[in-house]
This record gives structure tokens, sequence and C-alpha cells, in this order.
């Protein structure tokens, strides 16, 4: 069973991140946006993005 728990959460994961790339999910139609007003313009700034999920901010 463990073996299966891992497989169906890898397919997850990479589903995930696909999603997340084509503009497809919660992250990038309500997240980014809410994240992006409450930090402002961070262009030329250092932010780092420790354990928030698959690197959607990188």
């Amino acid at each position: 069973m463990r073996t299966d728990s891992i497989n169906h959460w890898d397919i997850v994961a990479e589903n995930y991140s696909e999603e997340n790339d084509r503009g497809r999910n919660f992250h990038s139609q309500i997240y980014l946006a809410a994240v992006n007003e409450l930090l402002g313009n961070v262009k030329g700034k250092r932010v780092l993005d420790a354990g928030c999920g698959d690197g959607f901010f990188r």
C-alpha cells in the first residue's frame, strides 16, 4: 500500500505543477494575485520562497 500511495502522490504532484504552469488553478488565478498585492513590487529584491510547495514563485 505504501508504494501505491507514493505513486499516486507523484502523479498528483506532477499534474499540480503542470496546472500551475498553465495558469489553470487556485494558485495562478487567486493566490498569486493576493500575494502580489501584499508584497508589492519586489523587482530587484531577493525573496525567499521556503517550503511553499513546488516552487511556484520561482
